[in-house]
């Protein structure tokens, strides 16, 4: 463990406070890290200081390149690691909100495409947000019929949308994904 130095060292270093953060304001770009710089500096300064004392500033003035070269690479990695994991905040740009215009027409189509009762059971599951025993109330039939009705309109539409991209279902599952996502209830009340 390296001894501490006396405090007249101490002193003959600290002498140096104004000319070592003038030193740290003109070799950084961000003067709010001027603070850690010197803190930093004076915490490497109190482990031991410069063998010779003719040499103080010398020695003082490679700490402190030294500390803000540390420092430099410390930020330079933290601003890249936010920008890595930093969710995107960007809005959607007008080619997004046109294919998710696109894509809820061509949904709407196929459900309103459907034959009744399928037709019917969908959009008040949907688009009303009702449950299966407010539909059945609603036409008059009971639960188990709706919930019937309901996965058959489902099969009936999954089938016309594999039949409008050509069988490939992971196309439009894809499209749709964030529509669910962004309906009442997520994914699951999305079907």
């Amino acid at each position: 463990m390296a001894e501490a130095p006396d405090t007249a060292r101490l002193d003959e270093i600290l002498a140096h406070g104004p000319w070592v953060r003038r030193l740290a304001r003109r070799l950084l770009d961000d003067p709010s890290l001027v603070d850690d710089v010197l803190q930093e500096t004076w915490m490497v300064a109190m482990a031991g200081g410069p063998r010779d004392r003719s040499r103080t500033r010398g020695w003082l003035a490679g700490v402190v390149r030294n500390v803000v070269r540390r420092t430099r690479r410390t930020e330079r990695r933290r601003r890249e690691r936010e920008t890595r994991v930093a969710p995107t905040t960007d809005a959607a740009t007008t080619r997004d909100v046109v294919a998710e215009a696109e894509l809820h027409g061509r949904v709407t189509r196929a459900v309103l495409a459907l034959p009744e009762p399928y037709r019917e059971t969908l959009l008040l599951r949907y688009f009303e947000e009702l449950d299966a025993a407010a539909i059945a109330d609603r036409i008059g039939t009971n639960a188990s019929t709706v919930r019937n009705r309901h996965r058959r309109a489902l099969v009936l539409l999954r089938d016309a949308l594999d039949a409008e991209h050509d069988g490939d279902r992971a196309a439009w599952c894809r499209a749709l994904l964030p529509l669910a996502l962004a309906a009442p209830g997520g994914v699951g009340a999305a079907g």
